[in-house]
């Protein structure tokens, strides 16, 4: 120690000590003797402990990134001599977002270990916020020292497939005429087979995103394990007429983000029924002689038309026979078919009628029919003959199975139209009957034994819609009605009044509207 003083303070050959100089010296060596006691403290307090880890670290490897990896840490008392673990002296340090201790599997803090005994802890790595390499350090503190491991993983993310990687919905017509959209379409969101994916969101984007929807989202919010699959449902239903595209976008965490689907479709305005002549006045036929009238049913619009059912309503249907080219037919844009009625004449008097044509263009087609049948002019007649007296009514035969029912429901509507009045187009305001139909969805349980009577749809308390009920052959009805208040989906009440040899009868029935 005097050497290194002397080498510190040296002086120059021959010269005396300055006493400053040495009392300086002095008390630099007690400075020093000071800050190396309190380096020996130091290193005393931060000794390494007696235990043994095992294994000497934690290599978690490569890992997905979205789920929890367990390892065991041991530590061995070899010294001979019982250790003690102070209360909180296992620890992570560093990367504590990443590696945490798993809860109730901490067997040494606290705890005295034998001599020859041994404690462990589990380690947990993940879920990761984010891949790529991690690292810390778990340290145990006990009275002899701190033991540290050295705690190491890399986080991956898998890839994500898409099937198909685009959806095309072909041509769907637009909203504002009825069309409730296109059948719904899936896309297959897939993992490969080593790393799971948590997508984090799926959205429709575009020009034309509002003609898409999502109808069914089974990934959004979800973490796919290795070789997992899941489902999202995409429905088309444009707004306006032409071509649409969009692109349905799908965000994750995985390698490659975000993923698109192509979406296209094309609106239309959809069918449109064009009759043509718009009625058939067939005049005056005389009794025993037929006429008839051939229409022609067009589809003036871009959209297959469905021609659902045609049928004639009248007090009497064997006088207005219709022969059907038309009925269950689809018509492609700019096709045609015929539908030919006659008018058979079975007593003197006026006959009306309707043909009435559904399909899938929304409104109802209401066709009129009228004639009159004469009888033919014979001369000079004799005196008629007393009436003969009436036999007797015959047996009722058994009620027959209940066929289809046909709801038409109108709805009177005002609307400005020009008319010829003294050689002068003038605009008018006059009401108008818009009509709709469509099948009941349940069978009626109502048996009238008339043609015709008067018909009501209720709820509770509550009526929907009034007027009448005819009997149009073949096991089907026909209910015209006026809608008091919007009938929509669900079950109500039919009633039927009926007057038959003087004496009025009413029958109820449940109907469901689809």
């Amino acid at each position: 120690m005097g050497g290194w003083l002397s080498v510190g303070i040296g002086r120059a050959a021959g010269s005396r000590p300055v006493h400053g100089i040495r009392r300086a010296a002095v008390g630099f060596v007690v400075y020093a003797l000071v800050v190396f006691g309190a380096l020996l403290t130091a290193g005393s307090a931060n000794a390494a402990s007696v235990l043994s880890p095992s294994p000497s670290s934690l290599d978690f490897g490569g890992v997905d990134m979205h789920f929890q990896q367990t390892m065991q840490e041991w530590f061995y008392n070899n010294s001979g001599s019982p250790v003690t673990v102070d209360p909180a002296g296992v620890k992570i340090l560093g990367d504590t977002s990443s590696f945490s201790l798993q809860v109730g599997q901490d067997f040494c803090t606290g705890n005295t270990i034998p001599a020859g005994g041994s404690c462990h802890v589990n380690v947990l790595l993940g879920p990761l916020s984010s891949p790529g390499a991690k690292s810390a350090t778990l340290e145990l503190t006990d009275n002899t020292g701190t033991v540290d491991v050295p705690l190491t993983g890399t986080g991956f993310s898998g890839t994500l497939s898409l099937n198909p990687s685009s959806l095309d919905f072909g041509s769907q017509v637009i909203q504002s005429n009825n069309n409730g959209g296109s059948a719904q379409q899936s896309v297959t969101v897939a993992t490969g087979r080593d790393f799971g994916v948590r997508v984090t969101n799926v959205q429709i984007i575009g020009a034309d995103a509002s003609s898409f929807s999502v109808q069914g989202n089974g990934c959004q919010g979800f973490t796919l394990g290795s070789n997992n699959t899941c489902q999202i449902y995409v429905q088309f239903q444009p707004l306006t007429t032409g071509p649409k595209q969009a692109r349905l976008e799908i965000d994750n965490d995985g390698t490659v983000s975000p993923l698109f689907v192509s979406l296209s479709g094309v609106g239309l305005n959809g069918p449109a029924l064009s009759v043509s002549p718009k009625q058939a006045i067939f005049g005056n036929v005389l009794l025993g002689s037929s006429t008839s009238q051939t229409f022609t049913l067009t589809n003036a619009g871009d959209a297959p038309l469905q021609l659902q059912e045609l049928f004639v309503a009248s007090g009497s249907p064997q006088v207005f026979p219709m022969s059907d080219g038309c009925a269950a037919r689809q018509l492609a844009p700019g096709a045609a078919c015929q539908v030919t009625v006659g008018f058979i004449p079975i007593a003197v008097g006026v006959k009306d009628a309707s043909l009435f044509v559904i399909s899938n263009q929304g409104p109802v087609s209401i066709i009129g029919l009228s004639g009159a049948g004469v009888a033919p002019n014979s001369g000079s007649s004799g005196a008629t003959g007393a009436t003969g007296p009436a036999g007797p009514t015959g047996p009722r035969g058994p009620a027959g199975p209940p066929g289809t029912v046909v709801l038409v429901t109108c709805k009177s509507l005002t609307k400005t139209v020009a008319k010829l009045l003294s050689g002068t187009k003038h605009k008018v305001r006059e009401k108008v009957q818009k009509c709709t139909g469509r099948r009941v969805g349940s069978t009626v349980k109502v048996t009238v034994s008339v043609p015709s009577g008067r018909a009501m749809i209720s709820r509770g308390r509550v009526v929907y819609a009034t007027g009448k009920s005819l009997t149009i052959g073949g096991g089907r009805w026909l209910l015209l009605l006026t809608e008091q208040r919007g009938l929509k989906p669900g079950r109500y009440t039919l009633t039927v009044r009926s007057r038959h040899k003087g004496r009025w009868s009413t029958r109820r029935g449940t109907i469901t509207l689809n």
